[in-house]
């Protein structure tokens, strides 16, 4: 072949090379399209992670789960399950898919989760994983639906699954009873649309003082409980408690109407005897 029939070869050869390179680019652009996609608009909370365990990209229903944008994946998981979250990211590291089972702080407590992650690869070398975390706790016990907290069936389980961990680890664990004073007398003058509304400023500031890795559950009509593991003295958990209902006793404001509510709170200490606390003037 001679020297004009070689450059017409290296021609062709790079023009098809472009033309593959252009569907490529076309095919990583079509699949990042559905990736935000997905990202954006599915209700399970799914995310991308590099193979240091970063999150990457989160699902919008991963924001609402976890309740915050945390860095790393053991962000997000109690201490005693960091070990186990970085022998998993290896894995993953390492070309296998995996299942694991784990605790994530969520604005309202820490609940067991299942997670999945799947491993990518660009040029036969992994990069990251793309993984799902799957609410079998939440979808099986339930949220309170007014308040979105988890509800009194949620609770049972939650608590006995911090009581069997307070005393393998032979610690402290506080439980807190919070009743909001004649709150009947709420519902009974102002209609339950205003009473419902006030409940849901009431959830959402005991969720706004409980620190993370503590509970905050509706129990009842007016009824909450926050759970406070790994306690470290009474007067921590009393503290608390005047926090919480400091921030009850502020105004409600609804429509441009003010009205003030009050609480009681029961203090249980495990596994020590109960100490009362009643609403602050």
């Amino acid at each position: 072949m001679n020297e004009k029939g070689k450059l017409a070869e290296v021609l062709k050869k790079g023009s098809e090379h472009l033309t593959n390179q252009s569907e490529n680019l076309k095919k990583l652009n079509r699949m990042e399209q559905e990736m935000n996609f997905l990202l954006k608009n599915s209700e399970n909370a799914i995310f991308t992670l590099d193979n240091q365990g970063k999150f990457l990209k989160v699902s919008q229903s991963f924001e609402r789960l976890i309740g915050y944008l945390p860095n790393y994946l053991i962000d997000v998981v109690r201490d005693i399950d960091v070990p186990e979250v970085k022998s998993y990211v290896k894995k993953v590291g390492a070309g296998h898919a995996s299942t694991l089972k784990i605790h994530l702080f969520l604005e309202s407590g820490s609940i067991p989760v299942t997670i999945q992650i799947e491993p990518i690869y660009e040029n036969e070398k992994v990069i990251g994983g793309i993984g799902i975390i799957h609410k079998t706790f939440l979808k099986q016990k339930g949220k309170d639906e007014l308040t979105e907290l988890p509800n009194r069936r949620s609770l049972l389980d939650l608590l006995s699954i911090h009581i069997q961990e307070a005393r393998a680890a032979d610690e402290k664990l506080a439980i807190m009873f919070i009743d909001l004073d004649r709150f009947k007398h709420v519902n009974d003058t102002l209609g339950h649309e205003w009473g419902d509304s006030s409940l849901k400023i009431i959830a959402n500031r005991l969720k706004s003082i409980v620190e993370q890795g503590n509970i905050v559950t509706r129990v009842g009509g007016d009824e909450f409980i926050v759970i406070k593991p790994q306690l470290q003295s009474a007067n921590e958990v009393v503290d608390l408690a005047i926090c919480l209902l400091k921030e009850i006793r502020r105004p409600v404001m609804i429509d441009q109407y003010e009205f003030t509510l009050t609480g009681s709170i029961g203090i249980a200490i495990y596994p020590e005897k109960c100490k009362k606390c009643r609403g602050i003037n």
